[in-house]
């Protein structure tokens, strides 16, 4: 920016008597601000949004846990997960109108984030993940702590049934007459 319209900017902002709403109309309304070296010079990616936007902060420590996966996934970069092997696009394609809002609130949700009503992910997990965790927290190997469909012996040696087990019954009840069949919108039903 040249130095003469510093000046001027300046001016505009010492003569409205420090309001904003004059200087960003005198900005909004330079062709400067449309020549094509100040237009669209750079539109970041996600991932080099949030970063820059961290370091930019002075941010150390954030009072809840940032998912950087799911946070750049939302304004379309899935990390280790590219469109194709060219990569991303980049440039305009980051702003859609979707995601220049998640653009505004993901900086928002940084800045004041939602201390009472965080839960942390440890606190969340799946019912799946659950077992798995109790499974292994009783000796199991991760191969027998995540087996699903086969049945097997817990350590306590009680036979633990599961989705074989399950589905043979299910099979069983459909060939005796009065018992549970499948309707046609896939729900179970009561033969007649």
């Amino acid at each position: 920016m040249p130095a003469a319209t510093k000046t001027e900017l300046g001016k505009t902002l010492r003569d409205a008597d420090y309001q904003m709403k004059p200087l960003l109309k005198r900005i909004f309304m330079s062709k400067d601000f449309y020549s094509p070296p100040a237009y669209a010079t750079q539109i970041k990616s996600p991932v080099h949004l949030v970063v820059s936007t961290y370091k930019k902060m002075g941010l150390t420590e954030i009072p809840t846990i940032p998912d950087f996966g799911r946070m750049t996934a939302s304004l379309g970069q899935s990390l280790f997960d590219p469109p194709n092997v060219a990569g991303w696009a980049g440039g305009r394609t980051w702003v859609t109108p979707s995601t220049l809002l998640q653009r505004g609130n993901l900086f928002r949700d940084v800045m004041f984030p939602d201390v009472k009503g965080f839960r942390p992910p440890d606190r969340a997990m799946s019912l799946t993940d659950q077992r798995v965790g109790e499974r292994l927290a009783k000796g199991m190997n991760i191969t027998e702590a995540t087996q699903r469909g086969r049945r097997r012996v817990e350590h306590d040696g009680r036979p633990r049934r599961g989705l074989q087990h399950a589905l043979r019954r299910l099979q069983g009840a459909r060939s005796m007459p009065g018992s549970a069949r499948s309707s046609s919108s896939g729900v179970l039903r009561r033969s007649r």
